[in-house]
């Protein structure tokens, strides 16, 4: 329903002008992000997606020439197909399904048809997600204006400032088990690469408009490198954009998102085809997650139920050979646990997969009017930032039997204590309109100014 309204189809710079009638000046902001997630439209109709950042490396046992053959092949039948109508289902897996007969296909109807079960449930909940949904966009409806203002300006589609609802709840210091924090979740080398501080004292990424500032700015760069507002969205989560995009300049096709779900399918059942060809093996790469823990065999054992001693013993790895990321070992395989592995191996697809779905059951239930009422909105002023003089004793004068101390005068920038004792605003207020700032006594160097309401 009216997902024609988020089908953004002009470039940067030529969304409306915004009404005349505002709470108050947006913030200026000047910080930017680097690649960090991914959302993409559909580009057959009304479905926005958010793509995956697992498996960048290649599939085992298949060459790079070997996989864009099989995608062409794949990509010329499916011409003919047109797409899957997905009933109703009570799970993703019910789409990508390790037993389904013939190859897994996840089609945009796939997507409808979760996105209307995530809804179901939704409603069919008093707490929960519908719960912290409602909280969320609640709460946004006090940064609103700024937050439209800014993906105005940036020329981005407004409708995007809610991405913070599926990816924080729109909770400013919400982390993720991969260090992504703040509202739009940027890890910590992506919002340095964009400009964002992040220190001790200061962590730009939980700000809501210096973090919306920077989302926007990405899907904008994403646009700029991939030309399609659907693609560059798929790039704000994963890495395989750049995969894709490279392979689709080597092929001489225009990329587009229906060849991009092509793409990302094509590796779900190579996995899938890899495990059940092989009764007995299969290649397994090993990423960085799996030297966390410091023994990268005890985290595949964890994955795979198999013992760590049996994996160190079939790849003949002897005490205290180093294994690397990215190196390639053996692992056992059974009929009994085909499946875990298929599921084990793809979490990160489906997890992505599922992402757009959840979008989409988000802004439909806003535009249904079931998300609830929203906070008015704030009116933001800044504070510039002052100087504070301090006596400081660094040491000590003896006058006959009598000491004294020498005293230095240290100036420094104020910190938000400072502030609050300088203006008379609660400090609490002034936590709540910098949610940046991490430590309230330490000077804020390098800050001209903060906000207030």
């Amino acid at each position: 329903m009216g997902w024609e309204k988020f089908l953004y189809q002009g470039r940067p710079g030529n969304e409306p002008q915004r009404s005349e009638h505002t709470p108050g000046d947006p913030s200026r902001m000047s910080r930017r992000d680097f690649i960090k997630g991914g959302i993409a439209f559909a580009a057959a109709g009304t479905t926005l997606f958010k793509l995956v950042d697992y498996f960048t490396s290649h599939d085992p046992q298949l060459s790079q020439t070997a996989a864009r053959t099989e995608q062409k092949k794949t990509r010329d039948r499916y011409q003919y197909l047109g797409t899957d109508h997905e009933e109703e289902i009570s799970s993703i897996l019910d789409v990508i399904n390790f037993y389904k007969e013939g190859p897994i296909r996840f089609s945009m109807d796939s997507v409808i048809a979760i996105k209307d079960l995530y809804k179901k449930r939704f409603l069919a909940e008093k707490g929960g997600r519908m719960k912290s949904f409602k909280q969320a966009y609640c709460e946004m409806g006090r940064w609103k204006y700024y937050l439209e203002e800014i993906f105005r300006q940036e020329g981005v589609p407004v409708q995007f400032i809610y991405l913070a609802i599926p990816e924080s709840r729109f909770e400013f210091r919400a982390s993720s088990p991969k260090a992504a924090q703040g509202p739009y979740q940027f890890i910590p080398k992506t919002g340095r690469s964009y400009g964002l501080t992040i220190n001790n004292v200061i962590d730009e990424r939980n700000d809501p408009l210096k973090s919306a500032r920077a989302c926007a700015r990405l899907l904008k760069d994403l646009y700029k490198a991939s030309g399609d507002w659907n693609l560059s969205l798929a790039g704000y989560n994963g890495g395989f954009i750049w995969e894709y995009l490279k392979q689709s300049k080597q092929e001489n096709i225009k990329p587009s998102y229906a060849d991009f779900c092509l793409f990302l399918t094509t590796k779900i059942n190579r996995v899938r085809n890899e495990i059940m060809d092989n009764n007995k093996f299969y290649r397994y790469e090993l990423t960085s997650q799996d030297f966390v823990s410091g023994d990268p065999l005890k985290s595949v054992g964890k994955k795979t139920g198999i013992d760590h001693r049996f994996l160190a013993k079939v790849n003949n790895l002897k005490p205290g050979m180093k294994l690397q990321p990215g190196q390639k070992i053996r692992v056992p395989t059974s009929n009994d646990w085909n499946e875990k592995t298929f599921h084990d191996r793809i979490r990160g697809f489906i997890e992505n997969l599922q992402y757009p779905a959840l979008f989409m059951a988000t802004t439909e239930l806003i535009q249904e009017g079931k998300a609830g009422a929203q906070k008015e909105p704030l009116k933001l002023t800044g504070i510039k930032i002052g100087k504070k003089i301090e006596q400081v004793k660094v040491g000590e004068k003896k006058k006959g039997k009598k000491k004294s101390h020498v005293v230095k005068k240290v100036v420094r920038d104020e910190s938000l204590y400072d502030i609050s004792k300088r203006t008379g605003i609660n400090l609490t207020r002034l936590m709540e309109a910098n949610p940046s700032i991490k430590n309230v006594h330490a000077s804020l160097s390098g800050v001209e100014f903060i906000h207030t309401y």
